[in-house]
């Protein structure tokens, strides 16, 4: 699979990105915190003989600039987004978006709905607002510094080997990916933790645009609890849910086989709708 790269401009920020071209319909797919482009690989490889597939990395993320103002909250990541949706001329894409991604693909959901065909959100980081403060907020942002100071200590080898061993059933490219990403992730990209933590309902409310919800676990380590689930999808008639009760946090990874089949049948449906 040949894949395209290339970079824009979002303000004084470089997104770089990597595409699968071709004259076919365009999808999006937004990473999470710490995670790069290149992490989406495994469905990468699935969706390309079917959709002109655009995978960037986020600023502060993979081989994008950090951004002289310090700015790392979601709404900034979504107009990189924004910048980069005009610049490659994919209007009309389905974004699918996991953890931070998937917070920022509710964001342009609810703000630029006109820009996208729907939504996959997938474990996004949707925590009941009451147990929301700025202590746990500073814990988040504490446990994630000492994970990255942890990986920056590791070689590529050893990191590969520490997420091998936690995470025994994922396929050997997700391995190198993650341990690829950790090695380039910015501890101030950590910034985006309280935008993350705070409003997320705020944006939901506003989406009208049909989604696929992916949930796990929380068991084995899921954030979206089965109540506010329900609760987002009753709220949204036109939203459906593939919930893997096998998977934690990475869905996608933990149960490729039946995240990959829910989300071919739900760009299947959106394209053939529109």
């Amino acid at each position: 699979m040949k894949l395209l790269r290339g970079s824009i401009h979002s303000g004084p920020v470089r997104i770089a990105y990597q595409r699968t071209g071709g004259d076919l319909p365009p999808v999006l797919l937004i990473h999470g915190l710490t995670d790069n482009g290149m992490i989406w690989n495994s469905l990468v490889a699935e969706l390309a003989f079917s959709y002109d597939v655009v995978f960037p990395d986020m600023r502060g993320h993979g081989y994008s600039s950090l951004t002289p103002d310090g700015d790392y909250r979601v709404a900034a990541m979504a107009d990189d987004v924004v910048a980069l949706v005009h610049e490659l001329g994919i209007a009309g894409s389905v974004i699918i978006g996991h953890s931070m991604g998937a917070a920022i693909t509710a964001y342009l959901g609810g703000q630029f709905g006109d820009l996208f065909r729907g939504l996959v959100l997938i474990d996004p980081p949707w925590i009941d607002p009451a147990s929301v403060t700025d202590a746990s907020i500073a814990d988040a942002y504490a446990a994630f510094e000492t994970d990255l100071k942890a990986y920056r200590s590791l070689s590529y080898d050893e990191l590969v080997a520490n997420i091998r061993s936690r995470n025994p059933n994922w396929i050997e490219a997700d391995y190198r990916a993650w341990a690829k990403a950790k090695q380039q992730a910015s501890f101030d990209a950590l910034a985006v933790i309280p935008s993350l933590a705070r409003d997320w309902q705020e944006h939901s409310a506003k989406i009208t645009l049909p989604a696929l919800l992916v949930t796990g676990n929380p068991a084995l380590g899921a954030i979206v609890s089965r109540e506010i689930a329900e609760v987002q999808l009753k709220a949204h008639p036109n939203w459906i849910e593939y919930h893997s009760e096998i998977s934690g946090h990475g869905v996608s990874r933990d149960d490729r086989l039946g995240t990959v089949k829910a989300i071919k049948r739900f760009l299947l449906d959106r394209f053939l709708e529109n």
